[in-house]
């Protein structure tokens, strides 16, 4: 895991607290066991991808000059994408606050 520098002054500072340091592993762990739970988060991205996918990609798409898209690809992709960087998340977390 990354180090927590002084390039992250208020986060740095409630680890240089013990009190607020627990408090702050504390409410880590109720994050990742209540809120960042893979199974919902991965609904929650496939909920979102199919509701908005028809007017990203396809034949109601965004139109070339008026997307940041480079392919409808690189939209599909990253639903995956996305679903991995949470599960890497998670894992980060689960490694600080097991």
């Amino acid at each position: 895991m990354n180090e927590v520098t002084s390039s992250w002054p208020l986060i740095r500072f409630v680890a240089d607290d013990p009190v607020y340091f627990q408090k702050y592993k504390e409410h880590l762990k109720t994050f990742r066991n209540t809120v960042f739970i893979q199974s919902e988060m991965d609904f929650l991205i496939d909920k979102y991808y199919n509701l908005i996918s028809p007017y990203a990609i396809g034949a109601n798409g965004e139109q070339t000059g008026y997307t940041y898209l480079t392919s409808s690809a690189s939209f599909t992709n990253e639903k995956q994408n996305l679903k991995t960087h949470i599960s890497n998340r998670r894992s980060l977390i689960l490694m600080y606050v097991p």
